[in-house]
């Protein structure tokens, strides 16, 4: 949200909890902070498991609309594939966030 808590923001970024329904919690968050066609980050994506679920659920339920995904090519042992996913936030998606985050509260 802005500084004033009252206008939605344009862009946002979710660099969040990994596993169980975190991930999905900290999306459905941002998007309730977002305005419709604002562009959303998510990290760690599509390379951790529980992060992917969720980013793929909101997608099949239509709350965001992936523009694409990008992972390194660089190999770290011991390390999963770091990379991130970038989607628009959709209007059904504003509507449903909202009122998914005050069930959630």
């Amino acid at each position: 949200m802005s500084s004033a808590g009252k206008q939605p923001c344009d862009a946002g970024i979710v660099d969040g909890g990994h596993f169980e329904d975190v991930p999905f919690v900290d999306l459905i968050a941002m998007v309730a902070a977002t305005k419709p066609g604002s562009l959303i980050w998510l990290d760690d994506t599509p390379s951790i498991g529980d992060v992917e679920l969720a980013w793929r659920r909101l997608q099949e339920h239509g709350l965001l609309k992936e523009l694409g995904c990008w992972r390194t090519t660089l190999e770290v042992p011991y390390e999963h594939i770091r990379g991130f996913c970038v989607g628009v936030a959709t209007e059904k998606g504003k509507c449903a966030a909202r009122h998914a985050v005050k069930e959630l509260m």
